[in-house]
């Protein structure tokens, strides 16, 4: 149903870009709604936009420079995981754009808005990516970890997705930082009063979350009771270009023997280390020991992808695209929107609850495997392998474990070609996976003991969630009030 808005002409003049959607008027509508309101510039005393870099400029392995970028940022904290090193000149190089204790930093594309408070606490010498922007306030009017709060609270999250430009890569203009509407009182002393509120909640949520267990951890640790390996052998098998491979250990440069006859065991007879060594070899051993067949025997039908999306502001029906994929659901939030039309003419890229979707493509994204639990019409876009296991044969949820597993994740490390950001995994690799050849009883068994061991991180997640609710409600009555 349509709805309309008016609004008058010279309120247009307000904006720099002249803006006249939809959005942006309502959020102005709401913001002014409650109260005359401050602008961030007021109290901005610093604001400088990240370095690009390039390949030649990454370390080989770690080092003591580092690049934050967006996917180091989750609900508002900063988290030191898949990290992109710099080698030492351009540490160097980049040394008057470091990140400083004190800064706020703030996304300005992809994740358009997500931001947190450095509090100094790393060890590496930070930069930050272009697609981040920092920024310090006066802390005689504004503390910065109140700040960092009310940037991630609701109604401030729905402004940046009002001011946010671009149809696939969203951006956000440095203006709309600056004219950030500030609706609370900038007064040093009441943020604080209300950080005294916030902090013992904060202190709560950070013992929660030390009591939850990396889901592959606990994943590997039954997978490797079960099938007889070094439960730390997903750590150890090294740091690589997809998913599981992130949280691996990273490993220096390593040489090994191979036999000529061990090329056989790829069919187009590669020669890469990732595909040839050590812990691949003994992976690959032990499957075969335990007995394994390839997938290509327990799917429905052959495996495809997606279909290039055409986005369409009035459609009615979901894309699910890599970053809708979790490695632990399908998160149908946010997704972009196609027509009737358009499902209707993509029937290769339909999927059905029950389908397994694999990502596909790029560094850090492919291999997260999720399974569609929604009876509503859905799509996936190219970057995606859809997957119809045979529940007669296989159980879909030990399916997905044990891709998640080292067993199922080292064969994607070992198969993806290309390069950089732009590596794929294609169907003919996926059809010959290995999977172990056992009885669906014993899948059941496996799968019950390891959603057991999730769900308790759920009921954990649950009240760390219940709290962050308390803050944002703190949040939303400093600004209403």
């Amino acid at each position: 149903m349509a709805v309309y808005n008016e609004t008058n002409l010279q309120n247009l003049s307000e904006d720099a870009f002249l803006r006249i959607d939809v959005d942006y008027i309502n959020i102005k509508k709401e913001f002014t709604q409650n109260k005359v309101f401050n602008k961030f510039k007021e109290f901005m005393t610093f604001l400088e936009t990240g370095k690009s870099i390039t390949k030649a400029d990454y370390a080989e392995g770690e080092s003591e420079y580092a690049h934050v970028v967006v996917r180091n940022i989750k609900n508002g904290e900063y988290f030191e995981e898949n990290m992109v090193y710099l080698n030492d000149e351009k540490g160097e190089e980049l040394e008057e754009y470091r990140l400083n204790k004190g800064d706020i930093v703030i996304a300005i594309s992809s994740n358009v808005g997500a931001s947190f408070y450095y509090a100094g606490e790393s060890e590496l010498n930070l930069t930050l990516s272009h697609y981040l922007t920092r920024c310090r306030v006066n802390k005689n009017y504004i503390d910065p970890r109140f700040f960092v709060y009310y940037l991630n609270s609701g109604l401030i999250k729905k402004y940046f997705r009002a001011v946010e430009t671009g149809k696939t890569q969203k951006n956000l203009s440095k203006y709309y930082i600056k004219n950030l509407p500030i609706l609370f009182n900038p007064d040093i002393s009441v943020q604080k009063e209300i950080m005294n509120q916030i902090i013992p909640i904060e202190n709560e949520i950070k013992e929660l979350k030390i009591l939850l267990k990396d889901p592959l951890e606990a994943i590997n640790t039954v997978f490797a009771r079960e099938f007889n390996y070094d439960p730390e052998l997903w750590k150890k098998f090294g740091k690589g270009m997809t998913v599981l491979t992130q949280k691996c250990e990273s490993v220096g440069l390593k040489t090994f023997n191979l036999d000529f006859i061990n090329l056989e065991n790829s069919n187009i007879l590669r020669f890469s280390t990732r595909y040839h060594n050590e812990y691949a070899g003994q992976l690959l051993e032990l499957l075969k020991s335990i007995g394994s067949i390839p997938v290509k025997e327990i799917i429905t039908k052959p495996i495809k992808r997606g279909r290039q999306p055409v986005n369409s502001p009035d459609g009615e029906i979901c894309v699910i695209k890599t970053g809708q994929l979790k490695n632990k659901c399908v998160d149908l939030s946010g997704c972009t929107m196609v027509t009737e039309e358009f499902y209707e003419g993509s029937e290769r890229a339909r999927v059905f609850s029950g389908d397994v979707l694999i990502a596909s493509t790029g560094k850090g994204s492919l291999g997260k495997v999720d399974i569609v639990e929604s009876d509503e019409k859905l799509v996936v876009d190219g970057h995606i392998s859809i997957l119809s296991i045979d529940n007669t044969k296989y159980n879909p949820l030990f399916f997905i474990f044990y891709m998640r597993s080292i067993l199922g994740g080292f064969q994607f490390e070992r198969d993806y070609t290309g390069a950089t950001n732009q590596i794929e995994l294609y169907a003919n690799e996926i059809h010959e996976f290995l999977v172990p050849n056992i009885e669906i009883e014993k899948q059941c068994r496996i799968v019950n003991e390891i959603k057991q061991k999730l769900n308790e991180n759920k009921l954990i997640e649950k009240h760390i969630e219940e709290k962050c609710a308390k803050i944002e409600e703190i949040i939303k009555n400093v600004i209403l009030n």
